[in-house]
């Protein structure tokens, strides 16, 4: 169980009784106190009052869509977190999201231990989720990539999707665990790779394999330069 210290509080917002209760139940045993929603309305009037870490939410509400939760959460100055639990397994309804202000995506029917270490990643790793990365500049690449456990054991090859200084997406044909330390090998123009320690950050679907959002960790002056390199716009 949890330290006392690390204690967060999470709002459940789903109208499944049974849903509610198993993902309250994963919560509470990892040392977290729970509090549930049934409808999106709920919901907006419990963020309202704050002092929430994590918001776990469901999309198909019976009043209100979940895009549009998430939305007016999103516009709050002490925005919580949110984390989409789904049973839309599409790519737009992920990408929505995501682009909407959604920390991480987990489609249903989902592993506890899934549901569970998306939880803790946001939760206990925010610099991974902050604002200020997300509207870090950006560049829309295409480039072969391979992922290597730390250990330098190669897990999966795909290829990266966009690029910015303190992360990149890439979508593979393995799915990762979240929170997952990983090494991400990009392959540059120049036949030299880039190779720098990440941090599985969220993961979704993507057509024909897997989205990951990777946090970059560890950066070196030597990184941030070769970084530099690939984000230059083509002269």
């Amino acid at each position: 169980m949890a330290e006392k210290a690390e204690r967060r509080r999470v709002l459940v917002v789903d109208d499944e009784p049974d849903l509610q209760t198993l993902i309250g139940q994963v919560l509470w045993d990892a040392g977290h106190e729970v509090e549930f929603a049934a409808d999106g309305t709920t919901a907006l009037q419990r963020a309202e009052l704050g002092g929430l870490d994590l918001v776990v939410l469901d999309l198909i509400l019976p009043d209100l869509d979940g895009h549009v939760v998430l939305s007016r959460m999103r516009q709050r100055p002490d925005a919580a977190p949110v984390l989409v639990v789904s049973g839309r397994a599409d790519y737009g309804s992920c990408a929505r999201a995501l682009r909407e202000g959604a920390q991480g995506y987990v489609v249903k029917p989902f592993a506890v231990r899934d549901l569970l270490a998306a939880c803790q990643g946001i939760l206990f790793d925010q610099k991974l989720f902050s604002a200020d990365r997300r509207r870090s500049p950006r560049r829309s690449l295409t480039a072969g990539v391979r992922v290597l456990g730390l250990d330098g054991e190669p897990l999966t090859l795909g290829e990266l999707v966009d690029l910015s200084g303190t992360g990149a997406q890439v979508k593979l044909g393995a799915p990762l665990q979240p929170r997952a330390g990983v090494r991400l090998e990009v392959a540059g123009d120049d036949g030299a790779a880039f190779d720098v320690e990440s941090r599985i950050a969220w993961r979704g679907l993507a057509p024909r394999g897997f989205a990951h959002g990777l946090g970059f960790v560890n950066l070196t002056p030597a990184h941030e330069d070769r970084l530099r390199q690939f984000l230059e716009p083509p002269a």
